[in-house]
C-alpha cells in the first residue's frame, strides 16, 4: 500500500478511503469530532480573577498572566500557590494546573561541587566501632 501524498488529492483520497469505513460522511465526522473533542483548547490569556466560571468545556485552557491559589473548583482543591505562566485547563469536573514553573534555585549546581580531601571524607563517614 502506498502513502498518499499530503496535498489536496493526497487528503482527498485520505478522506475517501475513511468515508468506505464509515455509513456516511456525517458518521465519519461525528467519530472524528468525539476524538478530537478532549484535546486541549487553548482559549487565551486573563488573570486569575478572570478565569471562567461558568460554561467551560471540558479542554478549555488558558495561560493565567499572574501568581495564583487554587480555589475548590480545582481538581486538586484549594490552596495550591502556582506562578505567573501556569496553563490550566477544565477537565469537566474542575480547573487542573498542567505545569507550573519550578524553582530550582535551592539546588546545587555541578559547577558549585568542590573537591575534598581524604580527610574531610573520613570525617564525614565516620564508622561505628565493633566491641
Amino acid at each position: 500500500m502506498t502513502t498518499p501524498k499530503l496535498d489536496k488529492q493526497g487528503l482527498s483520497q485520505v478522506w475517501s478511503k475513511a468515508v468506505e469505513n464509515f455509513a456516511s460522511k456525517k458518521e465519519l465526522t461525528d467519530t472524528v469530532s468525539q476524538a478530537v473533542s478532549g484535546v486541549y483548547k487553548f482559549k487565551g490569556c486573563l488573570n486569575f480573577a478572570e478565569l471562567p466560571t461558568e460554561g467551560m468545556k471540558a479542554g478549555d485552557t488558558y495561560n493565567v498572566k499572574d501568581e495564583f491559589e487554587t480555589t475548590e473548583k480545582f481538581v486538586d482543591g484549594a490552596g495550591k500557590t502556582y506562578p505567573k505562566g501556569t496553563n490550566v485547563a477544565y477537565t469537566g469536573d474542575g480547573w487542573d494546573c498542567l505545569a507550573g514553573i519550578y524553582d530550582f534555585s535551592g539546588f546545587l549546581m555541578k559547577d558549585d561541587l568542590v573537591n575534598i580531601t581524604a580527610e574531610e571524607i573520613d570525617a564525614i563517614c565516620v564508622m561505628p566501632t565493633t566491641e
